[in-house]
Order: C-alpha cells, then sequence, then structure tokens
C-alpha cells in the first residue's frame, strides 16, 4: 500500500485534523498551494466521492454524506464520461494526470493522483484549480505534460459565441476596445457590439465587471483563440499519455 501522508518518510506531515489520512505527498503539496480556493476530494475507481474538503463542499453544493454522491453527478455526461478516463488511466499507470478544461463553468487544471484506500481500494485525489492564461502559458514554458479536454463544461458560458469568448478574455486581460480589436482585426464598433452582447447575456452593467468575471472564472485562458485551437488539437489525448509521461 502507498504510503498514507502521516506515514510518509520524507518529511511531509499532513495538516492537524486533516480528513485526508492517506493522500500520497507529493499530491498533498499540490493540492494546498492555493488553500481554500483548491478543489480537493477523494473518489473511489467507481465515481464515489469518500472525502472532500469542507470548502470543496459548499463551492460545489455537496451535502451528501460521504460515499453516498457520484462525482459523475456534478458533471455533464460528456465531461463525465471523459474525466473517468482520465482517472482509470491514472489508477492504472499509477501516475497522476493533470487536465486543463472547464468545469462548473471555470478554466481550471485538476490532477488526479492515485491512491490506496484503508481497504486496499484504488481509488483519486482531486485537486482543482482555477487556470487562466498565464498558469497555462506557466504550464507550457515548464514543459509541463497536460491534456486539454475535448469537453468543456461550461454552464452559463454556453451561451457565448467563440468571438465573444475570445473578446471576453480580452476584456479580461486589461485590453482597450482598440486594442482588443487591432489583436482580432476587427472595428471598434464590432468590438463594442460584442462587449453589449456579453453584457446583457452575462449580467454585467460594464466593463469593469466584465473584466472580473473573466478573471475569477479562468476565462482569460481564451484570450487567444488561434492558442486554445492550437492545445485542442496538438495537445495530448489519453491514447497518448505513455510517452509523454514514460
Amino acid at each position: 500500500m502507498r504510503e498514507s501522508v502521516n506515514g510518509s518518510t520524507d518529511g511531509c506531515q499532513a495538516k492537524s485534523g486533516s480528513c485526508f489520512d492517506h493522500v500520497p505527498c507529493e499530491a498533498w503539496r499540490e493540492a494546498t498551494l492555493d488553500d481554500s480556493r483548491v478543489l480537493t476530494m477523494v473518489v473511489t475507481a467507481d465515481g464515489q466521492i469518500v472525502d472532500a474538503t469542507e470548502s470543496t463542499r459548499q463551492s460545489l453544493g455537496i451535502d451528501a454524506e460521504p460515499g453516498s454522491l457520484s462525482f459523475w453527478a456534478l458533471l455533464p455526461d460528456a465531461v463525465a464520461r471523459e474525466h473517468a478516463q482520465y482517472m482509470r488511466e491514472a489508477m492504472q499507470r499509477r501516475t497522476s494526470i493533470r487536465v486543463v478544461g472547464m468545469l462548473w463553468g471555470t478554466m481550471r487544471q485538476t490532477v488526479y493522483s492515485p491512491i490506496e484506500l484503508d481497504t486496499g481500494e484504488p481509488a483519486v485525489f482531486i485537486a482543482s484549480r482555477l487556470a487562466g492564461s498565464e498558469e497555462i502559458a506557466w504550464l507550457m514554458r515548464a514543459h509541463i505534460p497536460f491534456v486539454r479536454a475535448t469537453h468543456d463544461d461550461m454552464r452559463g458560458f454556453s451561451q457565448l459565441t467563440a468571438r465573444e469568448l475570445e473578446v471576453f478574455a480580452l476584456i479580461g486581460e486589461g485590453l482597450s476596445t482598440t486594442e482588443i480589436a487591432n489583436r482580432l482585426f476587427r472595428s471598434e464598433k464590432t468590438v463594442e457590439w460584442h462587449r453589449a452582447s456579453l453584457g446583457q447575456k452575462l449580467g454585467a452593467s460594464n466593463r469593469v465587471q466584465l473584466a472580473r468575471l473573466a478573471i475569477v472564472t479562468g476565462l482569460t485562458a481564451f484570450a487567444n483563440a488561434d492558442e486554445e485551437r492550437r492545445i485542442n488539437v496538438s495537445g495530448p489525448s489519453v491514447a497518448e499519455l505513455a510517452p509523454i509521461l514514460g
């Protein structure tokens, strides 16, 4: 059985009162970098949530008892099936898999780390944090392997067009109307039309509110649509993980 955090031999210790008694030390560090803003939970091979931090339960509206709620029930069907595949691959290969994509209406990087429960049952420790344009650019510069999810859980943002998403992200990046027009090779009038449409669809009365919303949801990741498409096309699929992860 893998070493638990409490039993780790490399000096890493669990926080006092932690409910995660069997999380590998590497995964524990991964999960605690951004404190309560990281969604963390333990999920069994069949998708049952057996543990989650209080902040995670509140963020996702989880009020069920541990073991009585499926992780897949929190996601749309196509997204759930895809992430189930990542979880299975992590457990089979006994290595962590990092996935970038929209979950619960926010752009996130989610790490699936294989662990074992007291019973010897395989499970995964899930750590999910926001991943805006800067975070994704850092992953690419650092050559950290990740999978770009094929299916995104857009939630309320599904009503936006691809161009509106791009304008929305650039507003979040702090660009002016003129700068956005130059970036997209469109007229300022067209950009302003998109901005007005965004405000109406998202209930934002001004540019500041739109920028704040883009930042807190990580949707600045769509600031460069060409790069987003490139990641979608060339990012490794689960079937391609073997040569990448070694």
